[in-house]
């Protein structure tokens, strides 16, 4: 008899369409967003470690504000996705369990010192 072992988060994760760092305006945020396809956008520092992940539904709001606007705020001054980060040695199920608790839909994937190896979505750990 065969025993399968249970999907881990590098078995489901997908590298990021992008990446956009932190002090970025919304305007580029958005501008990014639309290159994406929608997808989710890893948030770096300017020492390339992950900040968070930014969705476009997260961006929603912003989407008819004035361009002018746009170009003073920062997505510092965002609420956008910070935290838990995940590791590629996670379970799936794990992953599944945090996204549940915090209602989120998306959460990045991170090495040992916090740089971005890509994103789970509550979609992929459910066709995983």
């Amino acid at each position: 008899m065969r025993t399968t072992t249970p999907p881990l988060v590098r078995d489901v994760m997908t590298a990021p369409e992008l990446y956009i760092l932190e002090d970025a305006t919304v305007l580029q945020a958005v501008q990014a967003m639309r290159l994406a396809g929608g997808r989710p956008i890893v948030v770096i520092g300017r020492d390339e470690r992950c900040c968070g992940v930014l969705t476009e539904q997260q961006l929603a709001s912003y989407l008819t504000s004035d361009p002018a606007y746009l170009r003073l705020l920062r997505l510092t001054d965002l609420h956008y996705t910070r935290w838990p980060f995940l590791r590629p040695c996670m379970s799936a199920a794990t992953a599944a369990r945090l996204m549940d608790e915090r209602g989120l839909e998306v959460l990045p994937v991170v090495d040992d010192e916090d740089f971005p190896l890509g994103v789970v979505t509550r979609e992929q750990l459910a066709s995983g």
